[in-house]
């Protein structure tokens, strides 16, 4: 049985409220460094907590940068910069959650070599497929990226929120890393997607560069089943 939206939305709030509380309101900022949906951990009442710390680094300030000679964390979930240029800040936990909220609109997981191809991941197949249906109006994209499961529902009534959620995924996963928000603006932006009025009719931001990654390795089951 497919996790209901109301629980994936509460889970995305909660884990987007921890990071923002590690960058925001811990001094030094803490950088987690590995965030995906498996290191987000949910007790009973479904509420997020981030855990696995054994990559995280203290930042001298927020907003600060350092280069590292290889990079950890899990394929599907790291930043372009990181990949690229072993570069790494704050905005690659904004990225790698940004991953977290599109596994949680769509049902999918971050690589899926069947579902996107071999060596794609959910970043680059949800950019093309919004890029396919020319900009991607609110019924196209249901059909084409959010979970349908959740869409066949009886009297599903959180399309709203899901559309939301996609967008501030969307935004997360920008390629351009000072184009992606702080975890305190994901906060706010998740906040409002409960109460946004006529998001039906909202257009979907542009859909980012693609941004294929290795699917080498296999990323453990998720703790979030989707």
């Amino acid at each position: 049985m497919a996790l209901p939206w109301p629980a994936r939305y509460k889970i995305a709030v909660g884990a987007a409220r921890a990071l923002s509380y590690m960058h925001h309101d811990c001094f030094p900022p803490i950088l987690h460094r590995d965030v995906k949906s498996s290191n987000i951990l949910l007790d009973a009442d479904f509420e997020a907590k981030i855990g696995d710390f054994g990559q995280s680094r203290l930042l001298q300030n927020l907003g600060a940068e350092y280069w590292v000679s290889g990079y950890v964390g899990s394929h599907g979930y790291i930043a372009p910069e990181y990949v690229e240029r072993l570069k790494v800040s704050e905005k690659s936990d904004i990225y790698s959650f940004g991953v977290v909220l599109l596994e949680l609109v769509s049902g999918k997981k971050a690589i899926d070599d069947v579902e996107f191809g071999e060596g794609a991941n959910i970043v680059g197949w949800i950019n093309q497929t919004l890029w396919k249906v020319g900009g991607a109006d609110k019924s196209e994209a249901e059909q084409r990226v959010l979970d349908r499961r959740i869409l066949d529902e009886v009297g599903c009534n959180f399309i709203q929120e899901m559309l939301g959620v996609l967008c501030v995924g969307l935004v997360c996963t920008n390629r351009i890393p000072t184009h992606r928000p702080s975890m305190r603006d994901v906060v706010g932006m998740l906040n409002m997607c409960r109460s946004t009025p006529n998001a039906d009719e909202e257009r979907f931001p542009t859909p980012s560069a693609l941004v294929p990654l290795s699917s080498s390795s296999t990323t453990p089951p998720s703790e979030v089943e989707i």
